[in-house]
């Protein structure tokens, strides 16, 4: 027998009414391409799954299989896929710290306790399950929890997002990303759909399941705790300065990977005093949008829309204004908004979506480019200060206590104000200006490119209902570092995932921490 690899096997949607019915279809297609019996194929595995809906009275499902088949069957030889090894370093090694609980700072957990190297990992929010009390109380009450909320505990911001595990990254480490989630309870066809989600329901268990490993290994977490200072002498670092309920605790640290969210302004701030090399970097700001799912769905399926093999319809949209681009991210169907802040008075908002992304609704955010030298200052933390300025204003435009300014998109836009019925998770939320958080350019252009893509996709703004303000897209900075992932001017520092500036979503947060892991482990090696 042997194992095949088979390209571009397609299959309409008209042709399918079930899972069943992909199944057997596949099966037939497979023995086809091999030229050989459907009953001689003893195994077939879906490598990648797409869906190219772009003539959309005829969407079409792409996929790349795996078969084993009679040895006289036509065909390329699959090749050969193996798990991430991670050699043990000898006892005596230096215990490597990893600041914050996020895909880069479990993950580089992960990869250091294979090594044996028992990382401790310092969270300033709290384990993911008494987080999601608080943040659910936040929603119902509006008692924000600066140190635990839908910005800071375990899981880092994406354990209470859509799960989306897309990314651009081609580094193989993405797939042991995935495989690594399976394990921990995430459903197998991450592995191969091209859109890949989790879902906000199921985050907390896998992150909670992915965390237990890491203590099996001999990690060691330590939850409402923070780093209040780094200790540098000659250019390397040598102590952390810990706080949290037992006072101020400093430990000796040759090695730390810094995994903070693009959230952490607290230790921007102290690397800055410190004087880890920073650069203020390029960002995006805007609104969130809602609207209803079904409209999307008509709008990109045709008349599929509704099909059962057509999941909730997505949308990835672009608009170049004469002075910046603009576009649309994070896009969660059959979701529902989110107020996501994370500070005393300053309102941002987010996206959630479920497993099953059967809601009514669906949202996304609607941003603009911002960068250093024009929209803010140059220096390494003008961008945080604009970032903050931003949400602060749309506070105050909700009239405080943490209200979510809302608008319809037809009144932003210049039009007809029209009845709206906002249906975020929050406390409250009020009718507001919200252009008057903009200037005056990033404004008129954003409300250009909402009227643009409704003109791509019919019913875009059909009763849409815009959410301010969409702040935490990126990092505002970045922490300099070199090849060998150190900090450029504090050796044992490493900076990693999106608080980092260099990644931005779940995987390549994660893979981003892999590799700082990865890098101690051959240091020490």
């Amino acid at each position: 027998m042997s194992r095949l690899r088979l390209a571009r096997v397609s299959l309409p949607v008209q042709d399918l009414a079930s899972a069943s019915d992909e199944s057997d279809l596949l099966l037939r297609q497979a023995a086809a391409k091999c030229r050989v019996q459907p009953r001689s194929i003893t195994d077939l595995t879906i490598v990648k799954k797409s869906l190219d809906a772009r003539d959309k009275g005829r969407p079409v499902f792409i996929y790349t299989l795996d078969v084993t088949a009679p040895g006289n069957a036509r065909g390329e030889k699959a090749p050969a896929e193996a798990p991430l090894e991670i050699e043990r370093v000898e006892s005596g090694a230096p215990r490597s710290l990893v600041v914050g609980a996020g895909p880069a700072g479990l993950f580089a957990a992960w990869a250091l306790s294979r090594a044996g190297l028992r990382p401790l990992v310092i969270e300033q929010g709290k384990a993911v399950n008494e987080r999601e009390l608080d943040v659910a109380r936040f929603w119902e009450q509006g008692r924000l929890d600066p140190l635990s909320n839908i910005q800071f505990g375990e899981g880092g911001a994406g354990a209470f997002s859509d799960g989306k595990l897309t990314s651009r990254s081609k580094d193989p480490l993405g797939r042991e990303v995935l495989r690594q989630l399976v394990a921990c309870g995430a459903d197998p066809s991450v592995m191969y759909w091209h859109k890949p989600h989790l879902g906000s329901d199921r985050l907390p268990a896998i992150i909670a399941n992915l965390r237990r490993e890491i203590q099996a290994l001999g990690g060691e977490f330590c939850f409402s705790t923070r780093l209040t200072r780094l200790t540098v002498s000659g250019g390397r670092l040598c102590g952390a300065t810990l706080g949290g309920p037992f006072g101020q605790k400093e430990l000796e640290a040759s090695h730390l990977i810094l995994a903070v969210g693009n959230g952490a302004r607290g230790v921007y701030r102290m690397l800055a005093e410190t004087g880890v090399a920073l650069e203020a970097k390029a960002f995006a700001v805007g609104v969130r949008v809602e609207q209803e799912q079904a409209a999307i769905d008509r709008a990109q399926y045709g008349a599929f829309a509704g099909h059962p093999m057509l999941a909730a319809a997505d949308y990835s949209l672009t608009y170049r204004g004469p002075d910046r681009g603009f576009y649309t991210f994070c896009n969660c169907p059959g979701g529902f908004v989110v107020n996501a802040s994370s500070e005393p008075e300053g309102v941002v908002t987010n996206g959630v979506s479920l497993a099953a992304r059967d809601g009514k609704r669906c949202n996304a955010a609607a941003v603009g480019e911002v960068k250093p030298g024009r929209d803010f200052g140059p220096f390494e933390l003008d961008g945080l200060e604009f970032q903050l300025k931003l949400e602060r204003a749309a506070y105050a435009l909700a009239g405080g206590g943490h209200a979510l300014p809302v608008s319809s998109a037809a009144l932003f836009c210049g039009g007809e104000g029209e009845e709206i019925e906002p249906a975020a998770k929050s406390a409250a939320v009020k009718e507001a200006d919200l252009r008057s958080l903009f200037s005056e350019e990033l404004s008129s252009g954003l409300a250009q490119a909402l009227l643009h893509w409704d003109k791509q996709l019919p019913g875009f703004l059909r009763r849409a209902v815009l959410y301010g303000a969409e702040s935490r897209t990126s990092a505002p900075l970045r922490i300099l570092r070199g090849r060998d992932r150190q900090s450029l001017n504090c050796a044992g520092l490493y900076p990693a995932g999106e608080g980092a500036g260099y990644a931005g979503g779940i995987v390549s947060s994660a893979i981003d921490g892999l590799h700082a892991a990865l890098a101690i482990i051959e240091s020490l090696g």
